[in-house]
């Protein structure tokens, strides 16, 4: 039998300078969870979203895909 898929909400927070454009911080919290999983680089969100299962809403996608 499959797993079940685990929903999260997730944002990132990136620079507005052209010549330093990347992710400076970023976070993803299971819904109805009160317990965070954040990290400051790309990096680190691409190494901790790669471990299991999961659906992310973004709360802005349009930009935060960019990325």
């Amino acid at each position: 039998m499959p797993s079940k898929v685990a929903r999260y909400v997730g944002d990132f927070e990136t620079t507005t300078i052209e010549s330093d454009c990347r992710v400076w911080s970023w976070f993803i919290v299971e819904l109805g969870s009160h317990n965070p999983i954040w990290g400051t680089d790309i990096e680190s969100f691409v190494d901790e979203v790669s471990r299991g299962d999961m659906c992310i809403y973004f709360h802005n996608l349009k930009f935060d895909a960019m990325f």
